[in-house]
């Protein structure tokens, strides 16, 4: 059974990191994602930007993926919270009271 990931605690602030989930476009046509750990994200990126690759990197993946597939276990992308829309910047405020005047006219 996959073990669940740790929050891990900054010393700094006191407040707990939770891991960042992101998704990773594998291909764009046909287009295929998956869901990855924001780190996981950006050495995946910095290795697709790589023009030349070599036999040896190949290989020290493989061999990486042999020495972890077993502790590999899938994400969910965590659900957004409900936030109140907020108006955009400079405009105007809804003033409760004109609301109400209106109404009754």
């Amino acid at each position: 059974m996959p073990r669940k990931p740790k929050i891990v605690f900054n010393k700094v602030k006191g407040m707990p990191k939770k891991p960042i989930i992101q998704r990773h476009h594998i291909t764009y046509e046909p287009v295929r994602t998956v869901l990855v750990y924001k780190s996981e994200h950006y050495i995946l990126t910095q290795l697709q930007w790589r023009r030349y690759v070599s036999r040896g990197l190949i290989v020290a993946l493989q061999q990486f993926i042999k020495d972890y597939k077993h502790l590999a276990f899938p994400l969910k992308k965590p659900k957004k919270k409900k936030t109140t829309t907020r108006r955009k910047r400079g405009a105007a405020r809804s003033n409760r009271k004109t609301r109400k005047a209106r109404g009754k006219k």
